[in-house]
């Protein structure tokens, strides 16, 4: 056991890398630096509406529901806010991740004035589903 010890003290495993699987993920979120920055409401939302698009085909995919939808805003002097609203029930709809943000989004408008040059959503707090929806319309 002594050899191995003073193996991981030098930095040394040779044990194999296992990865994290998607269960054990805690969060999936998008974000972009803009360059130049934002300044209108409008096209803030529509960058947030992407993003609550794009989370909504991760979890779909992956049969998870979040209950928390977090979004990040920073501006030109690289002031940054994160705030987080927590569903009344997990959902994997981007219309419910969407009206949470915009919300959310709408108590710092303040960070216009200034110019957004970041936007993020993430989302959270994971409820796996147990059944698998199937759609019997899609052809």
């Amino acid at each position: 056991m002594g050899y191995f010890l003073a193996q991981h003290a030098h930095g040394i495993d040779l044990r194999p890398v296992i990865a994290d699987s998607d269960t054990n993920r805690k969060s999936i979120g998008m974000e972009r630096t803009y360059e130049p920055a934002i300044y209108t409401r409008d096209e803030a939302l529509t960058h947030i509406r992407h993003y609550c698009k794009h989370l909504e085909d991760e979890l779909k995919k992956r049969n998870f529901f979040a209950q928390t939808v977090v979004i990040k805003v920073r501006d030109n002097d690289f002031d940054t806010v994160t705030k987080r609203r927590k569903l009344t029930k997990p959902s994997n709809s981007q219309y419910d991740y969407y009206d949470s943000a915009r919300e959310l989004f709408d108590k710092t408008s303040n960070f216009l004035e200034k110019g957004i040059r970041l936007i993020g959503v993430t989302v959270t707090d994971f409820k796996k589903d147990e059944y698998q929806t199937i759609n019997l319309f899609d052809y």
